[in-house]
């Protein structure tokens, strides 16, 4: 489990097929002392599992799964990828909970200035924008971002200056492809809609509202 607090971005170094296995070599200095065989980690928002590690890189493996989902797949040497070590037991939640299991590629239509902020707009599947919901919370290349719009066609957050100079972000354009996770909470919500179904209350789950919450005997505080 995550937070969508990114720690540091990497390089990659390789990469390597083995049969179905495409094997990763990262380079971050910063956090590699921290690093362990078996250790489990975000990479631009995939959960990996280190599979080794030596002075100045670790290696993480994917399977088909995982090359066909995100955008791991499509890494060559020199790219940039974010980095986040496994949330501990205790520690502040300050980002959401982050499963680290992409839904899906997501594309970036457009960066608009806000001041000193910049916000950006992301076209993705109609099944994951319906998971989604404006001030919800989404993970965008493993970094947890606020939504501030959803519509069947994309949705849109805000960017902090930080975050567009600590991230892969910061490096994106217009047409770029991004790894996206929505909130877990929001898919047990909509699975609840959808088993609810059954008794005619509730026949469809394009998108989660009010009334929708409502007709399946939910009341808000």
């Amino acid at each position: 489990m995550f937070t969508g607090l990114v720690e540091t971005t990497g390089s990659v170094i390789s990469l390597k097929k083995s049969q179905d296995i495409v094997q990763i070599k990262i380079m971050a200095p910063e956090i590699l002392k921290e690093l362990y065989y078996g250790q489990s980690i975000s990479v631009s928002g995939a959960c990996l599992t280190i599979t080794a590690l030596d002075h100045r890189s670790f290696i993480v493996e994917m399977i088909p799964e995982t090359t066909g989902k995100t955008t791991l797949g499509r890494l060559s040497a020199g790219s940039r990828v974010n980095i986040e070590r496994a949330l501990q037991t205790g520690s502040r939640l300050d980002g959401h909970l982050v499963t680290g299991h992409v839904d899906g590629i997501g594309i970036i239509q457009n960066f608009q200035p806000r001041g000193r902020s910049t916000e950006i707009t992301i076209s993705a599947d109609p099944a994951i924008l319906a998971q989604m919901v404006s001030k919800g919370s989404v993970t965008v290349d493993g970094i947890s971002l606020t939504i501030i719009d959803v519509s069947e066609t994309f949705f849109s957050v805000g960017i902090i200056p930080a975050t567009l100079k600590n991230t892969t972000l910061g490096f994106a354009t217009m047409g770029d492809a991004v790894n996206i996770e929505s909130d877990i909470l929001g898919k047990y919500v909509q699975k609840f809609l959808f088993l609810r179904g059954n008794d005619n209350r509730v026949k469809k789950t394009e998108g989660l509202t009010w009334d929708t919450l409502a007709g399946s005997g939910w009341t808000s505080s």
